[in-house]
């Protein structure tokens, strides 16, 4: 009986010694891809093509050379915003043009919600009909250059 105590003793001292070296750096592997929180980022709930008509689903919006576009953009943030910018890039391989680059100014919408901003943009002129045109807003907080938010709707020029 002595015995049977003794090695029952045993047993549970040597589980209780392998449980408890188990337990060092079990999470080691969540901290190796855990990066720093980075805070809030923004959120853009929504970027549209006001005027004319968008298309429906991912098809880009029909426009004529020369035409204005009314762009609205919905977008939110917990965190402090920075900076609004729009741009437009012809074709996959142009070089995107900044047509509104501005500090964030608030204008909230009770409606939705969040803060909107209506830019007009003017397709050139000299636009070859069937070129397509990306449209992309990006809203970036206060810290946290590296980590905007983006969102596109796109044109195709018709004759």
């Amino acid at each position: 009986m002595k015995k049977i105590k003794i090695y029952s003793l045993l047993v549970i001292a040597l589980l209780a010694g392998a449980l408890g070296a188990c337990d060092q750096d079990v999470d080691q592997a969540l901290k190796d891809i855990i990066k720093q929180d980075l805070g809030y980022l923004p959120v853009i709930s929504t970027f549209t093509i006001v005027s004319p008509t968008q298309a429906t689903g991912n098809n880009p919006t029909p426009v004529r050379a020369g035409a204005t576009v009314t762009l609205d953009l919905r977008y939110w943030s917990e965190g402090q915003i920075d900076r609004v910018r729009l741009s437009s890039r012809q074709g996959t391989t142009d070089t995107p043009v900044f047509i509104y680059d501005q500090n964030y100014s608030p204008a909230y919408s009770r409606v939705t919600r969040t803060d909107s901003l209506r830019v007009n943009y003017t397709v050139p002129a000299n636009v070859a009909a069937g070129t397509r045109i990306r449209m992309e807003a990006t809203v970036v907080n206060v810290g946290l250059p590296d980590h905007p938010r983006t969102a596109a709707v796109e044109l195709v020029v018709n004759p």
